[in-house]
């Protein structure tokens, strides 16, 4: 059996491999850890640091494990061609799971590792059974995310998406509040002493062995039975899948904006046929709502934190990152623009007697109508409540612009292809996009701040936000979003 199961071992890596490692998300994760391990492996004993970093490490592979890098759960790379080798459906289950194991153990490394050498209280044995065990504790974490993929991935996709998003506002938040809370850890040398309701925490029982006096050897049963529970499950289930679609529909607020940009901002022909197919097609696209939508939980996080501090320049200052936020994380939604699980199907537009660069422009109002507006009048109002109708209306209308010439700015070296024409697979990951999402992240915080501070009424704001506008104008005018094909126009044929 291990004779067929290692070539098909080496075929899922290869596959799955040249879809590019995640070296930035791991490199991201690694710094963190090495940065939160450094503050606290003196602030903390041995059982509450474990404890901690078991729990670091769950918070910062779920969300990539649930978006771009859960690809390798929903969809087999290696496609047909591994499913036509010589081998036995459990074999072939087998090395699936198992290459899905060293890729996730490759990327969880990054966090653990360097938690591990910092690790108080342990000498180089102790440090190696703490690295070994948070191995484990993230096996179980993809065992249950294999698990709950493969249960909602059909039925309850809206639940899927939710948990993602509630994730990805779960992990900037603990990022944000883990070194004050933290210290809150302390009291705790032994799992016995947590409260009752903390021993049921899947990452406290692989902290379980290290206590006061170091390892505790007896206790390594814990983290041994939770990882054999887990294994058995996800050998036994069903694993996920990945349909073409959820035949998902513009919901009811942007169907009047649909009709609105219609009648005034997409021009009819090529244009209006891109701005029809993305709008309508690419919310259908499951990958592509999975890839994406974590980053959702980005302004929830803030909206979270603004609505926990008391009225005055500090939350003003939240609301302004919030409300400015949203172009952070652009280029990794128009990034999928090209996506589609019916990629064959781009011969229609390969021959269609269109330039591609009008397909484009009508794209990226698609872009514009069914994510981008809905977004900003949600924050707008999050805003409003939490800030007041005077700041809303100062701050909010300057936002939606500030967004609209971000994703007009970041198009061209966003989508790489035509829209809805490449494979999901093909589609380059979050980690390729760490520099431009760094730079504009930057320069947003730094709009935000100056906007907050400089546009002290709503009249300001308006002027700001109608200098924007013209400023969009003249770019549509004179910028080109793709190339020409050589191909003849649809006014030559």
């Amino acid at each position: 059996m291990l004779r067929r199961i290692l070539p098909l071992l080496r075929a899922h890596l290869g596959a799955w491999s040249a879809g590019g490692a995640a070296l930035t998300t791991a490199a991201v994760h690694g710094l963190l850890c090495l940065m939160m391990g450094a503050l606290l492996n003196d602030l903390l004993p041995t059982f509450g640091y474990a404890l901690f970093a078991q729990g670091l490490a769950w918070l910062l592979l779920a969300v990539p494990l649930l978006g771009d890098q859960g690809a390798l759960m929903r969809a087999d790379p290696a496609g047909e061609w591994v499913q036509s080798l010589p081998a036995t459906p459990l074999e072939h289950r087998l090395a699936r799971l198992g290459a899905l194991g060293f890729a996730t153990a490759l990327l969880a490394s990054a966090s653990i590792l360097p938690l591990s050498l910092l690790a108080p209280g342990l000498g180089l044995l102790g440090k190696l059974v703490f690295f070994i065990c948070g191995l484990g504790s993230v096996a179980v974490l993809v065992s249950a995310l294999i698990a709950l993929q493969a249960l909602l991935s059909k039925r309850f996709e809206g639940l899927l998406l939710t948990l993602q998003v509630a994730l990805t506002a779960a992990v900037l938040l603990g990022a944000l509040l883990a070194v004050p809370k933290a210290g809150q850890l302390a009291p705790f040398d032994t799992l016995e002493a947590l409260p009752a309701a903390g021993r049921w925490l899947p990452w406290a029982w692989f902290a379980a062995p290290f206590g006061p006096d170091g390892l505790r050897w007896g206790l390594l049963w814990i983290p041994l039975l939770a990882l054999a529970l887990a294994k058995l499950a996800v050998v036994l289930l069903p694993l996920p899948t990945a349909p073409a679609g959820t035949g998902a529909t513009a919901n009811a607020l942007v169907r009047p904006l649909r009709a609105l940009a219609t009648r005034l901002w997409v021009r009819p022909g090529p244009e209006r046929a891109g701005f029809d197919l993305v709008i309508d097609a690419l919310p259908a696209e499951r990958e592509v709502a999975l890839r994406t939508a974590p980053m959702l939980g980005i302004p929830l996080a803030f909206a979270a934190i603004a609505s926990t501090k008391e009225p005055g320049p500090e939350r003003d200052g939240l609301l302004a990152l919030l409300l400015f936020t949203p172009g952070f994380y652009l280029p990794l939604l128009l990034s999928h623009i090209p996506a589609s699980e019916s990629a064959a199907a781009r011969w229609l537009q390969d021959t269609a007697p269109a330039r591609h660069d009008e397909i484009h422009r009508g794209a990226l109002k698609a872009v514009v109508v069914r994510y981008l507006i809905p977004l900003h009048l949600a924050l707008g109002a999050i805003a409003w409540n939490q800030g007041g109708l005077d700041l809303a209306l100062r701050l909010a209308l300057p936002a939606t612009f500030v967004s609209l010439l971000v994703t007009r700015l970041v198009y061209r070296s966003s989508v790489t292809d035509l829209p809805l024409s490449i494979a999901p697979v093909r589609v380059g990951t979050s980690e390729g996009l760490g520099g431009p999402l760094m730079v504009i992240g930057v320069g947003l915080a730094i709009v935000a701040v100056i906007a907050e501070r400089k546009l002290t009424t709503p009249a300001l704001g308006a002027a700001v936000a109608a200098v924007l506008l013209i400023l969009e104008v003249l770019l549509e005018r004179t910028s080109s979003l793709a190339p020409d094909p050589a191909g003849p126009t649809a006014e030559e044929a």
